[in-house]
Formats: structure tokens, C-alpha cells, sequence
């Protein structure tokens, strides 16, 4: 789970890299739009992986062939919890830059 949070944060750093839309060049304009447009449609596929990892982090905390320490079981909580909220900060700043 951490790596895909290392990854996300990689994102969001992209993201936060990217130019600020600029109004005077029209051409530029439609690049930036494009960029955004296929960094858009790659986080609509990884959607998929944040999913199944969160699927994991589930089956690991109801799984009756794992007993897990107190510990370790708000561990997975945590970090699951920390997950979905970069993903949706994430999904939240890339829509709200679309919509600029």
C-alpha cells in the first residue's frame, strides 16, 4: 500500500507541476487541454488498482485464515483510510482543473 500511496503522491505532484492554463495562446491552450485530458484518462483506468488494493485491505481485515494483532489490523485501517482520501483529493484537483 505504500507504494501505490508513493505513486499517487508522484501524481499529485505532477499535477500541482503542471502550467497554469494560459489564456493568450490558443495553440498552447489546446496542448494543455489535451495533457490534462490524458492525465485524466490514465487516472480513470488506475482507478482499478486503487480499488483492488482497497479490496485487499478488506479481505486482509476479514480474512479468518490471517489473525491479525490489534495493531496491525488499525494499521490497514489507517493506511486504507489515507489511500482513499489522496485518491479523492487527487481525482478532486484534477476535475477542479478541468473545469478551469
Amino acid at each position: 500500500m505504500e507504494g501505490i500511496l508513493r505513486w499517487i503522491l508522484r501524481l499529485e505532484e505532477q499535477l500541482d507541476r503542471d502550467e497554469k492554463v494560459s489564456t493568450n495562446d490558443l495553440k498552447h491552450v489546446k496542448e494543455q487541454f489535451q495533457q490534462h485530458e490524458d492525465f485524466m484518462i490514465s487516472l480513470t483506468k488506475d482507478q482499478n488498482k486503487i480499488g483492488h488494493v482497497l479490496e485487499d485491505g478488506n479481505r486482509l481485515l476479514t480474512s479468518s485464515d490471517i489473525q491479525l494483532r490489534t495493531q496491525e489490523e488499525n494499521e490497514i485501517k489507517e493506511q486504507m483510510k489515507i489511500l482513499n482520501r489522496r485518491w479523492e483529493s487527487l481525482r478532486s484537483k484534477s476535475l477542479e482543473r478541468q473545469s478551469l
